[in-house]
């Protein structure tokens, strides 16, 4: 298991698990860098 958080406000940007096959998957819908999240809250 693995897990990315953003620097900037503690976002989730990653979540690697295995599944029952013992594949990993990352399970997070979202942007790949912080950069993106960053854009969201100037716009707000």
């Amino acid at each position: 298991m693995s897990l990315k958080v953003t620097n900037y406000g503690a976002h989730m940007m990653s979540f690697i698990v295995l599944d029952k096959n013992e594949k990993m998957n990352d399970v997070i819908l979202g942007y790949d860098t912080a950069e993106a999240y960053k854009v969201i809250y100037m716009e707000l």
